[in-house]
């Protein structure tokens, strides 16, 4: 059985719905990627905090340890 992997495409409806774990994943490997955090932002409409925690929570290691 062959897996698929599919790329999330979606913005919220609206901005007290929480963003879908995916895209939470999606937007942090970007930032990982090297996209600037004020891109993210303002692409997503998201509080920098929102951003912060989410890069605390579910970014990599060797990330944080790159910036060190």
């Amino acid at each position: 059985m062959e897996t698929r992997r599919v790329k999330f495409k979606s913005k919220r409806a609206e901005k007290n719905v929480p963003f879908d774990k995916r895209k939470i994943k999606e937007i942090v490997e970007q930032i990982e990627s090297g996209i600037p955090r004020r891109e993210i932002l303002s692409e997503y409409g998201m509080h920098e905090s929102t951003l912060t925690n989410w890069m605390t929570r579910y970014g990599s290691k060797d990330y944080y340890a790159e910036r060190s």
